[in-house]
């Protein structure tokens, strides 16, 4: 499979799999193209096969930054309006957050490649 190992370089894996992350919600209502909520995890599982526990993490990390950043903008509303900030730190604290949750959601990718790979 040529084309596949060109495919897992580093620069082309990581905003592809942050497309392939965002494109999940669009598995859900209002639009339910169902067939990508097939799909992207599948896509991420091509890239994760025959990786590193550190490619396993860095993957993982492109995939839901794609995923959780995609769709957050009432958390932008909410602290900016609501919160009474100015929007730069409205802008910090979501980025914080999508961050923080696209962290903790990688990690067990990581523990899982470092127990059954020991490389």
């Amino acid at each position: 499979m040529p084309m596949f190992n060109r495919l897992q370089s580093p620069w082309l894996a990581a905003p592809l799999l942050f497309i392939c992350g965002a494109l999940v919600h669009l598995s859900m209502a209002p639009y339910t193209l169902w067939p990508l909520a097939i799909v992207c995890p599948w896509v991420l599982g091509l890239y994760l096969y025959r990786a590193t526990p550190r490619g396993h993490f860095w993957r993982a990390l492109s995939f839901n930054l794609g995923l959780c950043g995609a769709g957050v903008s009432w958390i932008y509303v909410s602290i900016s309006q609501y919160g009474s900030t100015t929007p730069e730190i409205a802008a910090m604290l979501m980025a914080l957050f999508i961050g923080g949750l696209a962290f903790i959601f990688s990690w067990p990718y990581w523990l899982l490649a470092r127990l059954i790979n020991k490389r």
